[in-house]
């Protein structure tokens, strides 16, 4: 029997990992809180909703924000951990956030009135922040919202939701005008995406933008009685509404909201910048950020007096000399190590070959027997000189092997297309 949309999961194991609460169930995929049988760390997983059955549209989806994922190794970012497979549906393990959520963060705030406007501003530095990060990464989010902005427990903020995302070194393709309902993430949508163009930095700017001014306002800048005729304001609208917030934090704002995408900050971090001049400084945007969430978690701001604060700069500066000096002798001495006694097991490793593994949409990998992980792998396999036979599982693609003879020092890749067999729905037509 199907559960409603919405209902929660019974619990269960997803591989080693066991579910333990549903955080948000969607259209397309629904994400839960889980803990690993034996290590006991909690970590997100996000796949398809339960009450549905597993499509392959959905599974490639999800591998594509995992391989984005992969390419992404920020501190802005909640990490690829694993890709599973549970019973022909995709999850997506990530790392899971420490803190709340920005909406979590912008809800309370509502309920505030003495938070200067500079201080809000400070917030949407850190979160424009976390974006531009994710640009240098050469990736473009696509579905930026509060709702996938998390805070760690030391008040950095974390991005989540890569699903829409896009690889900016790789071709773009326009999506048609039907956009499916992406839920809170398509209030922050910019006018090109609600037509169906392309995911790219310049969306990421306006979305940016809307949520920093939701940020210092406390309202949506293209706010409507109704979700169509919102849609329909920021396809035709030139400007948004005026923040009446300091004139020179309503120019950022103003500039990052432009219709045409051209005339917005180029990146994040450029947005970023603009607000940070506005508000005072990069060192003044972080405090004030970092203090506000101090007040809203309930945890007392530390204040160092000037002079303590002063003293600390120097300890400081003098332990990274020191440090410094000792890393040169740390290098002297393993250097006279080395040719003392021989070649190091870090030069036995360098031996070794390097074997990069690709598999469309995903498979299992197995070398010589043994699994060693499932795609994508952020990293080649290092394998000894020799003959080796690796072996790819999809649960429903044939097996696939591929007999390697390595060389010393050798790197190769190796590409590999499963042959997945679409399910057939009730009708007997096969899915598209």
């Amino acid at each position: 029997m199907k559960r409603a949309p919405g209902s929660e999961p019974p619990l269960r194991n997803v591989g080693p990992y066991r579910l333990e609460k549903s955080l948000r169930i969607g259209a397309a995929f629904s994400t839960y809180r889980a803990v690993h049988d034996v290590i006991g760390n909690a970590v997100w997983i996000t796949m398809t909703p339960s009450s549905v059955e597993p499509s392959v549209a959905a599974n490639e989806k999800l591998i594509a924000g995992a391989k984005v994922l992969a390419t992404l190794a920020r501190s802005s970012v909640l990490g690829l951990l694993a890709v599973l497979d549970d019973a022909g549906r995709v999850a997506v393990v990530t790392e899971a956030p420490g803190g709340p959520s920005l909406r979590d963060i912008m809800n309370e705030l509502t309920q505030l009135h003495d938070v200067p406007v500079e201080q809000r501003a400070a917030l949407a530095v850190a979160f424009a922040r976390a974006v531009g990060e994710v640009h240098e990464g050469g990736v473009a989010h696509g579905s930026l919202s509060p709702e996938n902005a998390f805070f760690s427990e030391r008040g950095t903020i974390h991005l989540a939701g890569f699903w829409d995302a896009h690889i900016l070194s790789q071709e773009r393709r326009d999506v048609g005008r039907d956009v499916p309902d992406a839920g809170p993430e398509e209030r922050y949508r910019s006018p090109e995406r609600i037509v169906g163009k392309a995911v790219d930095r310049a969306g990421d700017v306006f979305s940016c933008g809307v949520v920093a001014y939701e940020i210092i306002t406390g309202r949506h800048p293209f706010a409507e009685e109704t979700r169509g005729e919102t849609l329909a304001r920021r396809i035709r609208a030139t400007d948004p509404a005026p923040s009446e917030a300091p004139a020179d934090i309503d120019a950022v704002l103003q500039k990052s909201l432009q219709k045409v995408p051209t005339l917005r900050h180029e990146t994040g971090s450029d947005f970023a910048d603009d607000l940070v001049s506005a508000v005072g400084g990069r060192a003044r945007a972080h405090d004030l950020s970092r203090a506000l969430y101090a007040r809203l978690r309930g945890r007392p701001e530390i204040v160092v007096p000037p002079r303590l604060e002063a003293h600390a700069r120097r300890l400081a500066r003098s332990l990274a000399v020191l440090t410094v000096l000792m890393v040169l002798v740390g290098i002297y001495v393993v250097a006279g190590d080395r040719t003392s006694s021989g070649p190091s097991s870090r030069s036995k490793s360098v031996s070794n070959a390097r074997v990069k593994v690709l598999a469309r949409p995903w498979a299992d990998v197995y070398v010589d027997g043994e699994r060693v992980d499932t795609t994508p792998i952020g990293h080649p396999l290092s394998l000894s000189p020799g003959r080796h036979e690796l072996l790819f599982k999809h649960p429903r693609a044939p097996d696939q092997r591929r007999v390697l003879e390595l060389e010393a020092g050798e790197q190769i890749t190796v590409d590999i297309e499963m042959d997945v067999v679409r399910p057939v729905d009730a009708g007997g037509d096969p899915s598209p």
